[in-house]
């Protein structure tokens, strides 16, 4: 269970603030803030690592995150395509629409012209047969230990590096989806198919195949009405001083 401190303000009569760090009390005195804790008085903003209170371990600190939600033209669906960063260093990505979800590492952002900047992704490993990264393989015909699957028929656009599951179809039902592996090669002229690593799911004459494009090489955008995005650092990743400015994307409107 996750519990934070509020803060009141008699001035605007209201709730102002959240903080993650629970202190006895606090107050602010001549432009400086104090509080609280086991009896000890700290004052903040002094030493050199953000986001650590009261001498805390740097790998047990909870981080920072912030919120915000971006809705131009609010009646239209949208695709939104990248996210450009107005800050001192990259930060994490996560965020949602009313159709999609996506997600960036801090690590994904590149810095251009001095804004840190990234094309949309979708979540790793996320399994959506509506997403155009999803085609079907084929059903398979042999399998040779450990990692080599041979199919029944011709395929056609899958490479190194996409995802292979295997499901069931009942009509348009979509059942029993498990990760086979992730391709290395493919021999398009003998309907091979070679996993990088040993088959997680066992295989048998008939399953049925389907591959995902990595999230990473495909970069479609994120589709529907809103953008809601949380940016964030954890642990000794947010101790730098970060400041963030603003944060825009490239966003179109979609047409069906």
């Amino acid at each position: 269970m996750v519990i934070d401190t509020l803060t009141f303000s008699d001035k605007a009569e209201g709730w102002t603030s959240r903080w993650t760090y629970r202190p006895e009390w606090m107050m602010g005195l001549n432009s400086s803030f104090y509080s609280f804790k086991n009896g000890n008085l700290y004052k903040h903003d002094t030493n050199i690592n953000r986001t650590q209170f009261y001498n805390e371990p740097i790998n047990s600190l909870y981080g920072f995150s912030i919120s915000t939600v971006i809705n131009q033209s609010p009646t239209e669906i949208k695709m939104f395509k990248t996210l450009a960063l107005d800050c001192t260093h990259p930060l994490n990505f996560v965020g949602y629409t009313d159709l999609d979800d996506a997600q960036m590492s801090m690590s994904q952002f590149v810095n251009k012209e001095g804004e840190w900047y990234s094309y949309m992704r979708r979540p790793v490993n996320q399994i959506n047969f509506d997403l155009i990264s999803a085609q079907g393989v084929g059903n398979v015909l042999s399998t040779t230990a450990p990692d080599i699957i041979t199919t029944q028929s011709k395929f056609t656009n899958i490479s190194k590096g996409d995802e292979i599951y295997k499901a069931s179809f009942a009509g348009t039902m979509i059942s029993g989806v498990n990760y086979v592996g992730t391709i290395d090669y493919v021999d398009q002229s003998n309907n091979e198919i070679k996993l990088d690593a040993a088959f997680a799911t066992p295989l048998q004459p008939g399953d049925f195949l389907v591959s995902f494009k990595s999230s990473s090489a495909e970069s479609y955008g994120t589709r529907g009405y809103f953008l809601n995005l949380t940016l964030s650092r954890s642990g000794s990743d947010a101790t730098p001083e970060i400041e963030l400015f603003a944060v825009s994307t490239a966003v179109f409107k979609s047409f069906p």
